[in-house]
């Protein structure tokens, strides 16, 4: 949806205990999720690789592939 991309992506990452923290990734790592996931097939169940620095609830991303 238009207002959901424009907004950003990010990650859950399940703590373990039934819950979860999210992360929000900076614009050059939604860049790079959005351009992934326009030229994926599968609807559901996409993992993806990230790789960056946490600050404070955002990622700085410097990699992010598919796996």
């Amino acid at each position: 949806m238009p207002p959901c991309i424009a907004s950003g992506y990010g990650i859950y990452v399940d703590k373990g205990d039934g819950s979860f923290d999210f992360y929000k990734l900076d614009k050059s790592g939604s860049d790079l999720a959005l351009n992934i996931l326009k030229n994926e097939t599968k609807k559901d169940h996409v993992q993806l690789e990230v790789t960056g620095m946490l600050k404070g609830d955002t990622i700085q991303v410097k990699t992010l592939k598919e796996i």
